[in-house]
């Protein structure tokens, strides 16, 4: 898939990151050993004239400053790997924005809906976006699943998700309802193979993080498998729930992000100035 470049520092340069790093930093230097072709170079032989010219195409190709970060995060790394560190010490960066005021983007409730109604035609695509948007999911965790990473217990009404995690082998346990619990039994009861990936693609191979950006294209457009994570995670906040229940069950370090996902949107702006002064100020003048 990748080469031999990209494979030794995945192997070697990363064995102690989580599989979610590996898979990040693979694809990003896939595309930054592309865009070397072009001028004749590989990721033996570039300057930090390469750099710098990369990650001001991803900036004029409007692709939002943190993905650019990510990118250049990705080839500083590998630069220390090759012990050529000093090709990303002057290298200039688009000026982060502060994520703590700015909202995320997430699905209305409308959208979701939709999305769910149309995904019920497939029993391994519903399970899929139930996990993403009703667990809190990442792409890369859901693709890493084994059917034992399940725990359904009908009995006492019970159903965990255990996600483990590969740097310094700790594990979370995400709580999932009995929409999803019934979601994936299903998928499950209809697949009857030993596999043990609790998903698998239409070839019979460990579904992919493409694939599952794939699945959430058919049904809703160009819209980030992250935006269903962040659909989750804006709904509890909006619903009041316990801070510490939603880190946890998030998988949050902090719960310092999380007032980011409370700030109003347009349409929950309009809606309040529309009832406001009839519904809530005239109808008190009224009593």
């Amino acid at each position: 898939m990748y080469s031999n470049y990209i494979d030794e520092f995945l192997t070697y340069g990363l064995e102690k990151k989580s599989f979610d790093t590996k898979v990040a930093y693979g694809s990003t230097l896939a595309i930054f050993e592309k865009f070397l072709l072009e001028y004749s170079k590989d990721l033996k032989s570039f300057d930090a004239i390469h750099i710098q010219k990369y990650l001001g195409i991803l900036e004029e190709q409007g692709m939002a400053p943190g993905t650019i970060h990510k990118h250049f995060y990705a080839i500083k790394a590998y630069c220390k790997w090759i012990k050529r560190k000093y090709l990303t010490e002057e290298i200039k960066l688009i000026k982060l924005p502060d994520v703590k005021q700015i909202a995320p983007k997430t699905l209305s409730k409308e959208e979701v809906i939709e999305l769910i109604e149309k995904a019920s035609v497939n029993k391994r695509d519903l399970a899929v976006i139930y996990l993403l948007l009703g667990a809190g999911l990442s792409a890369t965790e859901l693709v890493a699943l084994n059917k034992w990473n399940i725990k359904i217990d009908e009995k006492n009404k019970r159903g965990t998700v255990v996600i483990e995690k590969i740097k310094r082998g700790r594990t979370r346990k995400v709580a999932i309802g009995p929409v999803i619990r019934k979601a994936i039994t299903e998928y499950l009861n209809e697949r009857g193979d030993d596999d043990p990936a609790l998903f698998l693609s239409n070839r019979n191979q460990r579904i992919s993080v493409r694939t599952v950006q794939s699945i959430i294209e058919k049904y809703c457009g160009k819209t980030k498998t992250s935006v269903l994570r962040h659909t989750f995670i804006g709904a509890m906040v909006q619903g009041e729930e316990d801070w510490a229940i939603i880190q946890k069950q998030a998988g949050l370090v902090t719960t310092q992000m999380l007032p980011r996902y409370a700030k109003p949107k347009e349409h929950n702006i309009q809606d309040v100035a529309d009832r406001f002064f009839e519904k809530d100020l005239l109808s008190h003048e009224d009593s």
